[in-house]
């Protein structure tokens, strides 16, 4: 079983490695992948 912050971690990078070379501000990581902003800043 992971940590909620393992988890949160694993979703917003596959979600950068599935966007490709465009960059994703916070909050649009936040909302694509449900994860609370304050841990991706």
């Amino acid at each position: 079983m992971l940590s909620k912050t393992a988890e949160y971690a694993l979703r917003a990078v596959t979600s950068l490695a599935a966007n490709g070379e465009s960059a994703l501000s916070a909050d649009v990581l936040a909302e694509k992948t449900k994860v609370p902003r304050r841990y991706l800043t």
